[in-house]
């Protein structure tokens, strides 16, 4: 054996190689070992040695640089990158030993790498198994590889989790069939490959790629990375993510669809490059192709250059020629996906037209043959009443994606296809989200930016109503729908974004409000479940301004609200506030301009000397307003993915008069937290006292929270110490009137809106109503701004509470 190899594995380690692919595959370029320990796994992964095989320069060489890669199916048909006699010679098989680059990748239990060892060895023993036999053995006890293909298992579901919570566009619906590739794209699995097997291959192809990557890198190797990016008009990774937990969780295949031809607008074709430039898609700093050297010809050209090293001899290229070959690689790419479309496009559309005049039966085509005659008929407005017909019917069942959406409700016109149009924005109205993608889509294929949303709240954090109103420019000028409010922002968002789509397709308008179907504050009633964030995700990139500007002195209090989350998140996690921003923070609690997250993360996240101040000057806020402390704790549970807080509740004394005793508790790190048991006059305001002393025992801080018992006589003797005017104090009025409702001075506080005149010159008014001492009072304030016309309606409501104090005091005297 040469000294710069060694062997596979020693007879005690009684691991057996896997290839796994497909039965009848000839080309198989690698095979696998996970070993399991109590502080991680070990993973091996041979690769064929396919650069000792195939002389740079040869005729066969020439041929697989010609070929690019190995194609299975499609406008080239099945078409090898090496001759036969090559590939069967240098193919990793059963019963030979076979020289490999073996590639080998330590793991603690959590998925992170340790260490990385890439060096030549011999392969013996190795076992071809498919996908199916792979999945019985993993699940059948019995099987002689079952502990081995296990942790191997367990390893792929580790990796995909840690890759996944750094920001891979990673996702496998194995029932369905659906699955990311390493760009982030959805691509449709053969039936054969939908089980653990397909996971085991991709994840630890992914790791050893990752691996090598990184090794070469940190030796200054120039190999052909794998460099992706995405269009400017993608959307946020984060939001990317959410996109594609919600098309796995909610199971339709139309909406699985969807969302792959977006991703496809929005992700820019991967390139091959001679330097790192990172990968979008997998969200890291280098990748490169190398385990497939039999059917990729980059993965050739890396495996030369790594065993060049390997064996201390001179890269095989220059700089200048990798370049070149990467270039060729990147722009022979491109042009087969350039031939394929045209392939297909020129076969389909003749069969299209074809079709899409015939009445014939539509329900039995499939997704894609479909797809290719609506999008005919649409176009050329040539669609029968029979397809239209099928297209309404497939959109109430959501099997239409939102391309198909746009088509029928933006591009088709005609008598035959105005029923399916507006059957279809029907269909939309009964799941409004789809409003979202197929503006979104419009937006896209038309060149603009995506929809705008114009978002108010009013209210208390636990019953807030959200008013949004959406846009879009269209012929360079702005379309708005009308402005629809909600329990729930990302509802008020729907009917918004439905109000415009039926704007932009001229059709009536389905939208609605959808506010509690039942008064009070508790939200029971409620039309909808405010939706939870996703567990455990935290973003991988810092926003720019959060990077700029949590190492400053800057202004914070001119950045919107998006920006001054994205700034208040970095410094929050990071513990490097400055003042500026520890003050904002504080400023706009007690304006009440933060979420609920914000509050969490300054409370629950933050730490250092820096935060301090801000932290104290936050949980003060929050006992102006207590309900917000419910809030907070729910979001801290969500995120920790915990139960929500609990409250033991009891009561005494008569109906009229009775006392209510509450304590609140959170499970945090596997066992309880109590807070204070705290009593008041109203269940609510006694549950409200008590998540505020949680709150400030989980904060560390001292507990701000007080019983809030109704004093002997009038409600006017109780509330003498608050009765100073809020403008002296140079305080918002919302947040007075606030303290007043909670401290039992005025009852039944509520905000009622209305809005005129055209988009560009909205005038709203914002009517105040409150019960003070038996009586009903109301004042109203209007300002071109939502926000401002409450504060105004606010503080006119607050002179006449004031007013009415006085004068119970001058009759007291």
């Amino acid at each position: 054996m040469p000294a710069h190899e060694s062997p596979a594995q020693s007879p005690a380690s009684r691991l057996v190689p896997l290839m796994i692919d497909r039965k009848e595959s000839v080309d198989r370029d690698d095979a696998i070992t996970v070993r399991s320990h109590a502080d991680g796994w070990e993973l091996t992964v041979y690769v064929a040695d396919v650069a000792s095989g195939v002389v740079p320069g040869s005729a066969a060489d020439r041929e697989a640089f010609r070929r690019r890669e190995s194609a299975y199916g499609g406008y080239r048909g099945t078409a090898k990158m090496l001759p036969r006699p090559v590939e069967e010679r240098l193919t990793l098989a059963e019963g030979r030993t076979c020289a490999t680059l073996r590639v080998q990748v330590t793991f603690d239990r959590a998925g992170a790498v340790l260490g990385v060892q890439v060096d030549r060895a011999r392969l013996q023993g190795a076992l071809a198994m498919d996908h199916s036999e792979v999945a019985q053995a993993v699940g059948d006890p019995a099987h002689r590889l079952h502990h081995q293909l296990r942790d191997a298992a367990e390893l792929s579901e580790t990796l995909l989790a840690r890759r996944r919570s750094q920001g891979a566009l990673a996702l496998y619906d194995l029932l369905k069939g659906w699955a990311t590739d390493e760009d982030g794209r959805l691509v449709r699995l053969a039936a054969a490959e939908r089980n653990i097997a397909y996971k085991i291959v991709q994840e630890c192809m992914i790791a050893a790629n990752t691996a090598i990557a990184g090794w070469a890198a940190a030796r200054d190797l120039l190999v052909l990375f794998r460099n992706h990016s995405a269009a400017k008009v993608a959307p946020p990774r984060a939001e990317f993510l959410d996109d594609l937990d919600l098309a796995l969780s909610d199971g339709s295949g139309a909406r699985l669809q969807a969302l792959q031809e977006r991703t496809l607008m929005v992700l820019r074709p991967a390139e091959y490059a001679p330097f790192m430039r990172g990968h979008w898609g997998l969200n890291l700093p280098g990748y490169v192709h190398a385990t497939s050297p039999l059917r990729r010809y980059a993965d050739l050209v890396v495996q030369r250059v790594l065993f060049s090293h390997i064996d201390a001899a001179p890269s095989p290229y220059s700089d200048a020629e990798l370049q070149a070959v990467a270039e060729s690689l990147t722009e022979g790419a491109r042009a087969d996906r350039d031939a394929h479309q045209a392939a297909f496009k020129s076969s389909a559309h003749a069969r299209a037209r074809r079709a899409a005049s015939a009445s014939v039966d539509y329900s039995r085509l499939d997704a894609r043959e479909f797809h290719a005659l609506l999008k005919r008929g649409c176009k050329e407005t040539i669609g029968s009443v029979s397809l239209a017909q099928e297209a309404v019917r497939r959109a109430e069942q959501q099997q239409l994606t939102s391309l198909e959406l746009q088509m029928i409700l933006l591009v088709a016109s005609g008598d035959t296809w105005e029923a399916a149009r507006s059957g279809c924005l029907k269909a939309i109205a009964a799941a409004p989200e789809t409003a979202v993608s197929v503006l979104t889509t419009h937006a896209h294929i038309n060149g603009v930016a995506n929809p705008a949303f114009t978002d108010e709240s009013s209210g208390p954090t636990h019953s807030a109503a959200f008013t949004s109103r959406a846009e879009l420019t269209v012929g360079g000028a702005p379309v708005y729908g009308e402005e629809r409010t909600a329990s729930v922002k990302k509802s008020a968002r729907h009917q918004a974004a439905l109000s415009l789509l039926a704007r932009l397709a001229g059709l009536p308008d389905p939208s609605q409000d959808r506010l509690p179907v039942a008064s009070g504050t508790t939200g029971e009633g409620e039309t909808e479940v405010r939706p939870t964030a996703p567990q455990g995700r935290q973003p991988v990139a810092a926003h720019p301004l959060a990077q700029r500007a949590a190492s400053d002195e800057g202004d914070c209090s001119q950045l919107e609200a998006r920006e001054f989350h994205a700034l208040l998140k970095r410094g929050c996690k990071e513990g490097i506030g400055t003042d500026a921003l520890t003050r904002e923070a504080v400023r706009r609690a007690e304006q009440q301009q933060l979420t609920s997250l914000e509050l969490q993360m300054i409370l629950l996240v933050a730490s250092g000397d820096s935060w301090m101040a801000a932290r104290a000057g936050c949980l003060k806020a929050i006992a102006a307003a207590p309900e917000t402390a419910v809030s907070v704790l729910t979001t801290h549970a969500q995120i920790n993915g915990v139960a929500n807080p609990a409250f033991a509740d009891e009561s005494s004394g008569p109906t009229h008069d009775a006392e209510f005793r509450s304590r609140a508790e959170l499970t945090i790190g596997g066992g309880p937290v109590y807070g204070e048991e705290r009593t008041a006059s109203v269940k609510k305001s006694a549950r409200h006292q008590a998540a505020l002393s949680l709150l400030a025992r989980l904060a560390g801080l001292p507990d701000p929270s007080q019983d809030q018992l109704r004093a002997e006589g009038s409600t006017t003797a109780a509330v003498k110490k608050v009765v100073q005017p809020a403008a002296a104090e140079g305080r918002q009025p919302v947040m007075v009137l606030n303290e007043y409702a909670q401290s039992l001075v005025i009852s039944n506080l509520r905000f009622d809106f209305s809005s005129e005149g055209p988009g560009h010159q909205i005038t709203f008014t914002c009517t105040a109503h409150a019960l003070h001492a038996g009586d009903a009072l109301r004042s109203t304030g209007k300002a071109a701004v939502k926000s401002a016309s409450k504060t105004a309606a606010a503080e006119s409501l607050l002179e006449q509470i004031h007013a009415r104090l006085r004068a119970s005091e001058s009759d007291a005297a």
